[in-house]
């Protein structure tokens, strides 16, 4: 496996988009009543923002890891992926769930040991199998694009390992063997109701940015008429959806009605990786144009944005809201104008100095000075 890690300016202008749909979508849903039928039409913030995240984890990846052929070769891919994931994602866990939790038993004198479900419960967060076993155990199914992200990576190896070393017929070979698990996991899914359908929408977008990383399809140049053309048709079928069936946005968690996972691959994952394609695109044509402070910012908010993501609960989002709203009798404008100009710049800070420090303490792989990682994620992040 090669030991030089390539980056490109484009996938930091993805994850900086990305995490910052993630936020505004948060901060938009404080903004909104949450039985406001309103509130329906923020959700493609987010649902982009994730979908992004898909596609630059997988195209990452795939950029660097396309040689893996041996155990060896897998081992050392889990090794680098741990590393860089379940420190910061434990931190997390112990800081927003696990700390506020003990500190409530604690203080209504109800210490006690955890019953079975609870335990169980504890393990899945712990080895971030949530979002495989949501539907079986029942809880809250925290930091989900985690462990999505965790299962994605365990098949990567299976999906390079068996892809044809014929550039004629890999990315055949990639999508007969994706699509392979794919309904694998969908027959496991319809028969043990194990998975959320969040995993199923965004499994291609994964895939899409594997096979982006190995073809020219997103590489390649397209003109300013044809990049205006499509991305004013995803505007379009994007706020005609929205507005025409905004309840029937949410999936169904155990796959029912079927229209609903149809109508979402077909318009929202459709209008994604179109909308994907024109930012790429648009990042490639002038991100070297741009000001030396635009491009410094960009890298920063993308290098934070694995930690954004995890601590933006903490900083944004409907409950910090509503503690303002109770306690210090404020106004949903004020409210979102504080999360806007104050606390989210704290969290981007926040997030970019955490990683830096898990950097320098976790021990990771050495990088030439030459090159940038990409990573997950941010790896993706």
């Amino acid at each position: 496996m090669p030991d030089s890690v390539h980056w490109l300016p484009e996938l930091d202008v993805l994850r900086a988009t990305a995490i910052l749909f993630l936020q505004f979508y948060l901060i938009c849903v404080g903004f909104v009543a949450p039985a406001d039928t309103f509130n329906y039409y923020f959700y493609w913030l987010g649902q982009f923002g994730l979908a992004l995240f898909f596609f630059v984890s997988g195209y990452a990846i795939d950029l660097n890891n396309k040689e893996i052929r041996t155990r060896g070769d897998v081992g050392t891919f889990f090794r680098k992926r741990t590393r860089r994931i379940y420190p910061l994602y434990w931190l997390a866990l112990s800081v927003i769930v696990l700390g506020p939790h003990v500190y409530s038993m604690a203080a209504g004198g109800q210490l006690v040991l955890p019953s079975p479900p609870t335990v169980a419960l504890a393990a899945t967060y712990i080895v971030g199998a949530q979002e495989l076993f949501s539907l079986v155990i029942p809880g809250y199914v925290y930091l989900w694009f985690v462990s999505a992200i965790l299962m994605l990576y365990v098949m990567y190896p299976i999906i390079v390992r068996y892809t044809s070393e014929n550039p004629t017929h890999e990315i055949e070979s990639v999508l007969v063997i994706s699509t392979t698990i794919f309904a694998i996991l969908i027959a496991l899914n319809y028969v043990f109701s194990i998975i959320e359908s969040r995993f199923f929408l965004y499994y291609f977008v994964f895939i899409t940015g594997i096979i982006a990383s190995r073809t020219n399809v997103f590489s390649a140049k397209v003109g300013p008429r044809r990049l205006f053309i499509i991305a004013s048709f995803t505007f379009f079928i994007t706020v005609a959806y929205q507005v025409l069936f905004n309840s029937r946005l949410y999936l169904d968690m155990r796959f029912d009605p079927l229209i609903d996972i149809l109508a979402h691959y077909l318009v929202f994952v459709t209008t994604d990786l179109l909308l994907i394609l024109v930012i790429f695109q648009l990042a490639r044509r002038y991100y070297n144009a741009a000001g030396g402070g635009i491009r410094s910012a960009i890298s920063y908010i993308a290098y934070a944005s694995f930690c954004m993501y995890l601590f933006q609960g903490i900083f944004l989002g409907p409950t910090p809201a509503t503690f303002f709203e109770q306690h210090l009798n404020a106004t949903r404008l004020p409210i979102v104008a504080f999360q806007i100009f104050v606390a989210l710049p704290i969290l981007i800070i926040f997030s970019f100095n955490l990683q830096r420090l898990a950097d320098k303490v976790i021990p990771r792989s050495k990088i030439k000075q030459a090159t940038k990682e990409i990573s997950q994620i941010p790896d993706g992040q």
